[in-house]
């Protein structure tokens, strides 16, 4: 039997907003009906009624009901459902086995360089470790930079925006040039420009994700088929498209500054 995952993520900025204008009981419940979700799954109207007798209607308000008639919150389930690929991914990745680590339980490895001379040089010795130490790769190459998130939850709350902010950067991992900390600012700042509001920025940036662009452009310079774009489902194979020839001498300059 799988083992519960004893945590979720939560957004402390994201939930103080979100319940500024409930009561300290109505967030205590608020806070207890997700617990219920995390643990138990979606939820039957008597669970609710039975742990959280007169719960407020301003409370249920965040949660909707499935076909079956169970109540759940749609970003905590969105959450727990990351969560759990990420340890999925995790675990299979450790079931490949790795690099065998030196030391008395393998005796038989050869001591490198950098051990050789240890005694030697210290000095050489050190500045060769760090050398090592910035060239590690990251433990998670598929995984989206945690900073990076960070900045996108600090330029905006609202949840479609954050969520297609997300969506870009998962693509960006998936066709290998994932977003440094660097250019998902740099991308928050186009976007501004380009963008008169948040419902555009959306649609600047559906229409980028669904043609596996590695920056945004204005709507105005995308065909009125890639305006109207839904969330695409994403695959390890897939390629980038569209035309770089129709894109002008300042947006590729705008890319290269991007990507530096």
């Amino acid at each position: 039997m799988e083992n519960k995952d004893p945590a979720f993520l939560m957004y402390s900025s994201d939930f103080l907003t979100g319940t500024y204008m409930m009561t300290m009981e109505e967030r205590g419940q608020y806070i207890t009906l997700m617990c219920l979700q995390h643990q138990k799954g979606r939820l039957a109207k008597g669970d609710i009624d039975r742990a959280v007798p007169n719960v407020s209607d301003y409370v249920m308000e965040n949660f909707i009901t499935d076909d079956k008639g169970s109540y759940y919150n749609q970003r905590l389930e969105k959450e727990i459902d990351k969560r759990k690929r990420h340890s999925q991914k995790q675990r299979l990745n450790g079931a490949k086995g790795g690099r065998p680590k030196g030391g008395k339980n393998n005796p038989k490895e050869k001591p490198n360089d950098t051990q050789d001379k240890a005694n030697n040089n210290p000095n050489k010795t050190q500045k060769e470790s760090q050398n090592i130490s910035q060239k590690k790769p990251l433990e998670n190459e598929n995984e989206i930079d945690i900073e990076v998130i960070n900045i996108f939850k600090s330029f905006d709350n609202n949840v479609e925006l954050q969520d297609s902010l997300e969506q870009f950067a998962l693509m960006r991992v998936e066709i290998g040039d994932p977003l440094s900390q660097r250019a998902a600012k740099m991308l928050l700042t186009e976007l501004k420009k380009i963008a008169k509001d948040k419902a555009e920025m959306v649609s600047v940036l559906n229409t980028s994700i669904i043609n596996n662009w590695k920056s945004v452009y204005p709507v105005s310079r995308n065909s009125k088929r890639q305006q109207d774009v839904t969330m695409p489902t994403y695959s390890k194979d897939s390629t980038i498209k569209g035309d770089i020839k129709e894109v002008d001498d300042e947006i590729e300059n705008m890319l290269k500054e991007l990507e530096d």
